[in-house]
């Protein structure tokens, strides 16, 4: 099994605390091929990109600066290595960021990275 990591990172940026939410999703690409009133045919063509998706919230007296980082690294335009705790590293784009006021102290946000396969690969991990 790929080793996780404790805290989640995005290329030079590292999370204070890891988001509350993340959710990894798998899943293949099944093209089927119809006789019509035959019979139906599954083909396995491959897996898709892996995303991460998720929640999270940044809390204390320093959140604008927590959102500006957090920001700054959603802009990357290139992939970057990605490690979270729920699987291996992979490059991934950082593909999506929505931040939700709570009011006081507290920013709720979401996110979604999804990965560069091509470069995941080429990489070797």
């Amino acid at each position: 099994m790929e080793k996780i990591a404790a805290i989640m990172q995005f290329g030079d940026y590292q999370f204070r605390y890891n988001p509350s939410r993340i959710v990894l999703r798998q899943e293949k690409n099944i093209r089927l091929r119809s006789c019509p009133g035959r019979w139906q045919d599954a083909q396995n063509i491959g897996e898709n990109a892996r995303i991460i998706e998720g929640e999270g919230e940044l809390f204390g007296g320093d959140v604008a600066a927590q959102w500006e980082a957090l920001c700054q690294s959603y802009h990357a335009q290139e992939p970057a290595l990605l490690i979270s705790p729920v699987a291996g590293p992979m490059y991934a784009y950082f593909a999506y960021l929505e931040a939700v006021g709570q009011g006081g102290v507290t920013l709720r946000f979401s996110f979604r990275f999804i990965e560069d396969q091509r470069r995941t690969l080429e990489g070797g991990i």
